[in-house]
C-alpha cells in the first residue's frame, strides 16, 4: 500500500500542507526541526512521491521518452546507455520503448509518451517510415508542442534538433581504406536505398572511387536492411554477381556479421581470400574469431550530447535548430589485409 501524506500528516502530528511544503521543497517558514522530523518520518515509511501529481503541479514530469527502433542493436543499447547516463545527470528519468523498426509501434509510443506528460523525446527513426508517415509524426509533434531530439536516423522533414554521425565521410574512410590496400573489386552491402544514412554512406562508397580515378561498378551494390540475416543474403548476392571480388563495404557492423557467417559457410576466409570492414564499431566487434575493421562513431557521447540539446530545448523552445555532426574514425583490425597478401 502506498503511503499518502496523510500517512505522514498523522504519525508527525502536522498538517498535510506543511508536510506537502517540506516535501516538495516549496519555500516557507517552517522550522529546520520541523523539517527534519517530517523527512526524517517519510524516509523511515518509504514514501514515495506522486509524479503524476507532481507533473500536473509543474507542469513538467523529469522525465524524457526514448523510442529506439531496435534494442536488440547493440548500437542502441550503447546509445541508450549514454542517454541515461546523461539524462540522470540532469535529474531526469527515462521511458524507452523499442519500437522494432516498426512505424505503427512509433506512433503508439508517441501517443503514450503524450499522455504520460514526459518532457520531450529523444528517438531514432524506425526503417519503414516513408516520406508519407514522416508527414503525420512531424504533424503530431507539431499539435503536442513537444521537444524532439533525432539521433543517427533523423531526417529534414521532422523539424528538430539532431545528432548524427558524418555518415558520407566515414563510408568514404572504410572505402579508401580498402584501396589503399589494392583493392578494386569491391562489394557494397547497404542499408534500406531511403534512408537518409544509406544515401550519404554510398555517397562515401563513390567518392572514394572517383577520387582514385577508379571505376564504380553499380552492380556490386546491393541493398540490406542493417539486420544480421540481410548480411548473410546480401553477401550471397555480391557473390554470386562477381565472384572473384577481394573486399565487401558493410554500412553496419550487424550485417558485416551476417557477410561473416556467409564467407566462413562457403569456406573463405577473412580476410586472407575476402577483406570485410563495417560501421559502427559496437562492443562485439572487436570480439569476434576475426576483429573487424570498422568505422568507429562515439555512440555513448552522442547520446549524451541528445540529452543536452533536449534539456536546452525545453528551458528554451525559441532556440534555432541544431544538428551536431559527429566525426567517425576508421579503426582498424584483422579483417582486412593488403590485396598482395590474398591467397587464392
Amino acid at each position: 500500500m502506498n503511503v499518502t501524506l496523510k500517512d505522514i500528516a498523522v504519525k508527525t502530528g502536522f498538517s498535510i500542507t506543511t508536510v506537502s511544503l517540506v516535501l516538495n521543497n516549496k519555500t516557507t517558514r517552517v522550522s529546520s526541526k520541523t523539517k527534519h522530523i517530517i523527512k526524517k518520518v517519510a524516509q523511515e515509511l518509504n514514501y514515495i512521491p506522486n509524479q503524476t501529481a507532481i507533473s500536473l503541479v509543474k507542469k513538467e514530469s523529469k522525465t524524457l521518452g526514448l523510442i529506439v527502433s531496435d534494442i536488440s542493436n547493440p548500437f542502441f543499447s550503447e546509445l541508450s546507455k549514454g542517454i541515461s547516463a546523461k539524462a540522470a545527470e540532469y535529474g531526469f528519468n527515462i521511458m524507452l520503448c523499442d519500437t522494432e523498426d516498426s512505424y505503427e509501434l512509433t506512433m503508439r509510443y508517441l501517443r503514450i509518451l503524450v499522455s504520460k506528460n514526459v518532457d520531450g523525446i529523444i528517438m531514432t527513426l524506425s526503417q519503414d517510415i516513408n516520406d508519407k508517415n514522416l508527414s503525420l509524426i512531424e504533424t503530431f509533434l507539431e499539435n503536442h508542442i513537444l521537444p524532439v531530439v533525432l539521433v543517427e536516423r533523423s531526417d529534414p522533414l521532422i523539424m528538430s534538433d539532431c545528432v548524427i554521425g558524418n555518415h558520407k565521410m566515414g563510408s568514404y574512410l572504410a572505402t579508401r581504406h580498402l584501396i589503399e590496400l589494392g583493392h578494386r573489386n569491391v562489394g557494397c552491402l547497404t542499408g534500406p536505398s531511403h534512408l537518409e544514412a544509406t544515401k550519404y554512406r554510398l555517397e562515401g562508397f563513390k567518392t572514394a572511387f572517383k577520387e582514385s580515378g577508379l571505376k564504380f561498378r553499380k552492380e556490386l551494390v546491393v541493398e540490406g536492411n542493417y539486420h544480421i540475416e540481410s548480411g548473410r543474403i546480401g553477401a550471397e548476392k555480391i557473390l554470386n554477381i562477381d565472384p572473384s571480388i577481394t573486399a565487401i563495404h558493410v554500412f553496419n557492423d550487424m550485417m558485416a556479421y551476417g557477410v561473416f557467417e556467409c564467407l566462413k559457410n562457403k569456406g573463405i576466409t577473412v580476410p586472407n581470400q575476402i577483406s570485410v570492414v563495417g560501421f559502427d564499431d559496437i562492443f562485439f566487434s572487436k570480439m569476434l574469431y576475426v576483429p573487424l575493421t570498422t568505422i568507429a562513431l562515439p555512440i555513448h557521447q552522442m547520446g549524451g550530447k541528445a540529452v543536452q540539446l533536449l534539456i536546452e530545448r525545453i528551458i528554451n523552445n525559441k532556440l534555432p535548430w541544431r544538428c551536431n555532426i559527429v566525426e567517425p574514425k576508421l579503426v582498424v583490425r584483422k579483417s582486412t589485409c593488403d590485396i598482395r597478401t590474398l591467397k587464392t
